[in-house]
Order: C-alpha cells, then structure tokens, then sequence
C-alpha cells in the first residue's frame, strides 16, 4: 500500500480514486479550524476546491425539497449527500402559570393568541406574543357553555354543548356566526361536544350523534356539508386538511373521515385501539391518539384511506390530551399533571424528550410554534415554552 505522505500525484490520483475519495483510512484529513477539503478534479496539474463539511462523503443536490424543512420547530434541518436528515434538538419544557377568571376546560394556540373555555363564563383570550408574560386581553360571553374550542390565525370555533356552536373572528371578536343544534351544518346533532377547523373543511363532534361536517373557508359563514354516523362516540374531532378528518370515537377506537369520496364524506377507515380514545391530533402525514388507560398511539396517515397503527407508548398515568408541535415532535398531558414531549423521528420507537411535572390535574393540550398550553379545570393554564423556535 502506498504511504500518506506519497508525492506522486499520478499515484495519489489513482489511490484516492480506488478508496471512493474517502483518503487514507476512512475520511480526508482536513484542517480542524476550515470546512473545506482539496480533492481531485481528474487531472494532474491541479486540485479543485469543494464544499465537504461532512468531509466522509462528497456533496451533492438535495433529493427532497431544498430546504429540508419537516416543518417542526423542534428538529434542525440538513440535506447530506442528497438525503434530508432531521436531528432532534435539546428539548425544555419552561411552564408559566396562568390564572383563568373561570375553571379551564380546554385551550387552544393560534398566531399570537391562547383560548380558554370556561364553560358558562365563556371564553377568555390571552395573547402570547410575549410568552413568558401572557395578558388577558378579553372575555367572550358565549351564548351556551363552552366546552371546547379550536382556533388558527383567522379566530375560534367553540362547541357549546346543547346551544351548539359559535365562531368569533380575531381581532374583533364582537363578530359572531352561531349555529344551533338540529339546524343548518348542525342537523342531526343534538350536543356539539368537541370541534377541530381547518381552512376547509371542519368537523363538530356530537357526544353521541356521530360528527357534522361543514365547510369553515370563511369563519363567520358554516356552511353546511353532511353528518357522518360512527359507531363510537366522537368526543373530539380534528381536520388535518381539506381530504380527510380524523376523529377519536371513543369507545370505537379512531376513524377516518374521507371528505370527497364518490359517497360523499363517509367513515373510510377504522383503527383498532387498547384504550378509549379521548383526543387525537395530526399534522402532515402522523397522527396522535390519547387512549385513557391505555397511553398513547402514533399513527401513519400517509395514505388516508388504510391508516397504519405504528406504536403505543405506555405513560406514567392516563393519557387525556395529545398534540403534535410537528411530525417529529409530541406532546402528551397526563391526568396527574405530567407533560412529556416525546420525540418521533423513529414513530414506532418514541422516546421522552422531556417532562415538566406542572402537580395540577390535566383536561386538555393544545400546540402552536414552539408554545404548547395545557388547561387544568380550576387550577388555570400553563403556557410552556419548548425552547424550540419555529
């Protein structure tokens, strides 16, 4: 074998060529304090300067999107050799308490807001630009209770039991559009016990009337769709885009709602959980399920139409809320108080990012960014800051 040290560049040219341009052992020997490495070009009168930060392989394009972005706040971002990689960054879980005028029955995180039901005293809305500080900037009176609640950048969506539900745009939330039970997108429900909006489609959740689908392009205007029956009762209902809806059917395990099948939107796939499902959650491909006594599931969505049951991960005690701060990345509260951020870059081998131990029963979580909140009945709000940015 020839030496390191050779001077022959015709040799040297035709040595680093058998090794693949790996150099003499397994990697080229570069400086510690550059990123650059010299390697040949096919001739012998020079060298070329390439980029070869990861100095084991030479780079090449990126074979998925440019950037590499998984769109979650809690994974750095890499294209390597033409291969997207998405490294887990170090995960803290920072909570701030928050005193609610009334009991907390569920929250929801959207671009500079936190929205709190509080039953019959309505909603009350936070903002969160400054999350270490979160002011009360209003209350809501809402026409019925306010059990649940979802929002994103154009306002909020409460579900109020028998008086149905009511939408509220931000910035203004004196305009109101409420829709009542047995009527209009609301027909055939007689209790609206849980909702989750999209741009498109929504769904709201009837506790034993299956679910109600209407279109929400515009939040002060439901417009009516269909009312699909589940074998189960759907306590909670999220839409993850314009295509298909998950819901937790509680005793019936998970479904999946197909909007635009040739039937019209129809239950298209069931799947099979340990636990009764009491919240779910999705975000491009991945689902959540929080099965109560049974922890909770991931699941893969990547073909609606036959969702794949990856893991169940056992908690320290039952499982009520789940949420996703991005495919990579959960965030499960327990009914004892506990938080866990679990990371899922390998979903069929979740693993504890981190805990905070908030000692305050837990009802509900909800995420948005890098913010993740949690209500706790009459013990208020925590706003925890992950420490991931988006």
């Amino acid at each position: 074998m020839f030496p390191c040290g050779m001077r022959d560049y015709g040799h040297l040219l035709f040595f680093l060529l058998a090794l693949g341009i790996a150099g003499c052992g397994s990697s080229l020997v570069v400086p510690e304090d550059t990123d650059e490495s010299f390697v040949p070009d096919g001739g012998i009168e020079g060298l070329s300067l390439l980029d070869a930060s990861d100095n084991r392989r030479l780079p090449s394009a990126c074979s998925s999107d440019p950037d590499c972005d998984d769109h979650d706040p809690c994974t750095t971002d890499r294209c390597s050799s033409g291969k997207c990689t998405f490294n887990m960054k170090n995960v803290e879980l920072k909570a701030v308490s928050v005193s609610t005028p009334a009991p907390a029955l569920d929250v929801a995180l959207a671009p500079g807001f936190m929205y709190v039901a509080m039953g019959r005293d309505g909603v009350a809305v936070y903002g969160t630009d400054d999350a270490a500080n979160p002011r009360l900037i209003q209350t809501i009176e809402t026409t019925g209770d306010a059990v649940a609640l979802d929002a994103d950048e154009r306002g909020v969506a409460v579900a109020e039991g028998e008086s149905g539900m009511e939408t509220f745009s931000a910035g203004d939330f004196r305009q109101r559009s409420q829709v009542l039970v047995g009527e209009g997108a609301l027909s055939g429900i007689e209790d609206v016990h849980g909702i989750g909006i999209y741009s498109g489609y929504s769904i709201a959740a009837g506790y034993s009337d299956g679910v109600a689908l209407f279109n929400l392009r515009t939040i002060q205007n439901p417009v009516a769709v269909s009312q699909v029956e589940t074998q189960g009762r759907a306590v909670q209902a999220v839409s993850a885009n314009d295509v298909f809806g998950l819901i937790a059917d509680s005793l019936g395990g998970t479904a999946v709602i197909a909007y635009q099948s040739e039937e019209g939107p129809v239950v298209r796939a069931k799947i099979a959980t340990d636990g009764r499902v009491v919240d779910v959650d999705m975000n491009a491909d991945t689902g959540l399920t929080a099965e109560y006594g049974a922890g909770f599931g991931v699941l893969d969505l990547s073909d609606p139409y036959k969702p794949v049951r990856l893991a169940r991960a056992p908690t320290g005690s039952e499982a009520v809320s789940c949420t996703l701060l991005g495919p990579q990345t959960a965030v499960v509260a327990e009914k004892s108080g506990r938080i866990v951020a679990y990371d899922l870059t390998d979903p069929i081998k979740p693993f504890i990012l981190s805990v905070k131990d908030t000692k305050k029963p837990s009802l509900a979580v909800d995420s948005h960014a890098d913010l993740a909140a949690v209500a706790h009945g009459s013990r208020g709000v925590s706003l925890l800051r992950t420490g991931c940015t988006p």
